[in-house]
């Protein structure tokens, strides 16, 4: 949680957010929610906003569920040779946010993605994922607009 200023005039705002792990090998289930509630009246100091009115909260969440799978007839081709513990993760997420416009009309954008990434080692992944995107009123990141992502993640 957070409580604190917000803008130049001594506005305050109150945060909560909460995370969720479940793991039992092979599932995964993720979630996470957070609210923002901004006091009426203060001005935004983000330069892309700047000195427009602030909206009265924001509140947004996920749930995503997971299933790692390795599939045996996969071991010897090229996806599974030369590697410990190649994965594939299937992937189920449901989110949505909600922005209070403090000019208009509540602005809400929910999403369903479906997943599959690819783990030839634990630190590299290729992902692919579908997404279906659904707003009201103005969109927060995507609008109504689905579409195929790809990805490539490392870490060292």
């Amino acid at each position: 949680g957070y409580t604190g200023t917000y803008d130049n005039t001594g506005k305050r705002m109150h945060a909560v957010n909460v995370d969720l792990r479940l793991f039992k090998d092979p599932f995964e289930l993720l979630a996470e929610g957070a609210t923002f509630e901004l006091e009426p009246g203060g001005l935004s100091t983000a330069t892309s906003q700047l000195g427009r009115p602030v909206p009265a909260y924001l509140r947004g969440g996920f749930i995503e569920g997971r299933y790692r799978f390795w599939p045996m007839w996969l071991k010897d081709t090229w996806l599974g040779r030369g590697f410990d513990d190649p994965r594939f993760t299937a992937a189920v997420r449901v989110e949505q946010s909600t922005v209070a416009n403090p000019l208009g009309p509540v602005n809400r954008e929910s999403r369903l993605s479906l997943g599959l990434n690819y783990r030839p080692v634990p630190t590299v992944a290729f992902k692919a994922e579908y997404l279906f995107n659904r707003a009201t009123n103005e969109p927060l990141v995507f609008g109504s607009v689905n579409g195929l992502f790809l990805s490539v993640t490392g870490a060292f």
